[in-house]
């Protein structure tokens, strides 16, 4: 259901586009502005059940794959510069160095689009989403940090599960990117967790195993 509602989202936003560069009535190009609201809301949900899909689809497969995390990370977070820049956030990726894990690429990249996604989406115009990578022992900690409101204590484990969202929340949102940053960490046999960020907001960190041979 999910593939098959991408084509129609699509092509909805494609032909929007299209009257509302032609229209110059103030009124008709709010209208339009609120459907290419919703229809970015609703392909961001479908993108997610997506994701989650393929998540659950892999969860038994073998991933064998060796990657550079340090450089996934970087490509992703500049695959977000421009939502950030239109949002007046700036990211930030500190590094200590090359970091291998062995993984699934595409899951990866949901788990950092995801931690990423949610960082801008919470944090206020001129705010700093920080991203950082250290290595801990056998394990490479991955940390996305933002200066939004945070999450209260007592739902930092709730918001783990699937369409669950915070009571009062005024972003929009479907409740599933920390649930597929969980699924893809356990796959990996990792784990993720939530604490208040330095400034404030959201830290999320997520604990990888290090390719063999990279432990301190």
């Amino acid at each position: 259901a999910a593939h098959e509602l991408r084509t129609p989202l699509a092509a909805m936003r494609v032909n929007v586009e299209a009257l509302h560069q032609q229209s110059t009535e103030p009124r008709q190009q709010e209208l339009m502005d609120s459907l290419l609201r919703s229809n970015e809301r609703a392909t961001r949900m479908v993108t997610q059940l997506l994701q989650l899909m393929r998540s659950d689809a892999t969860a038994d497969a073998g991933m064998p794959a060796c990657l550079r995390l340090d450089t996934l990370v970087q490509d992703r977070l500049a695959e977000f510069d421009g939502l950030a820049a239109a949002a007046g956030v700036e990211l930030e990726l500190v590094a200590t160095g090359p970091v291998t894990v062995f993984g699934d690429r595409e899951g990866l990249m949901s788990l950092v689009d995801n931690l990423v996604d949610n960082a801008i989406k919470y944090s206020p115009r001129g705010g700093t989403v920080h991203a950082a990578l250290e290595r801990t022992g056998p394990e490479v900690l991955l940390s996305v940090s933002d200066q939004g409101p945070g999450i209260a204590v007592q739902w930092r484990e709730r918001v783990f599960d699937r369409f669950f969202r915070v009571p009062d929340q005024v972003q929009s949102g479907s409740g599933l990117g920390l649930a597929i940053v969980q699924n893809v960490a356990a796959r990996h046999g990792g784990r993720a967790s939530l604490h208040e960020g330095p400034g404030g907001g959201l830290l999320v960190r997520v604990a990888l195993p290090l390719a063999p041979g990279q432990g301190d």
